[in-house]
């Protein structure tokens, strides 16, 4: 937790932590747990990872398709997608290289709150790209002037 907390600038608490082996198998133990609860649809980034799209349409769930430009996720579609749920992958989108702006990230925080939704962050190159490019951080760990 303490790694995750300096590292990440994230405050997790230990009874709202699953680890698991990697990102994928994370991902489709959530999808599993909101298709249980009653979750119908997740936007993921369009173009993005086939495998994210794949694992959430295993679990059962719909992934509609969500717009990314140079900024990253382009967030003012999400109101209009009907989805709780939105993925994203701030650090170094793939295959644009798009990095989220702060703009995007306010937005999406926003747009969370509004709708009582959940942003899942599949932030995979941030290991690379923190050093080289700037420092980055979880949703959670957004600092309240970019949100």
């Amino acid at each position: 937790m303490s790694y995750l907390s300096r590292a990440r600038a994230a405050a997790p608490e230990p009874e709202h932590t699953l680890v698991c082996s990697g990102f994928s198998e994370g991902f489709a133990v959530l999808c599993r747990t909101l298709r249980d609860r009653g979750v119908e649809r997740i936007a993921i980034e369009d173009p993005g990872w086939l495998s994210h799209r794949l694992i959430a349409e295993r679990a059962g769930l719909e992934a509609a398709p969500a717009a990314v430009d140079d900024q990253g996720l382009v967030v003012p579609e999400l109101w209009d997608s009907g989805c709780e749920v939105a993925l994203t992958t701030p650090a170094h989108q793939f295959p644009t290289g798009a990095v989220l702006s702060s703009r995007r990230r306010a937005a999406l925080l926003e747009w969370a709150e509004e709708r009582d939704g959940l942003i899942v962050e599949d932030d995979c190159a941030w290991t690379v790209t923190r050093w080289a490019r700037f420092r980055g951080s979880s949703p959670s760990g957004w600092p309240p002037s970019a949100r």
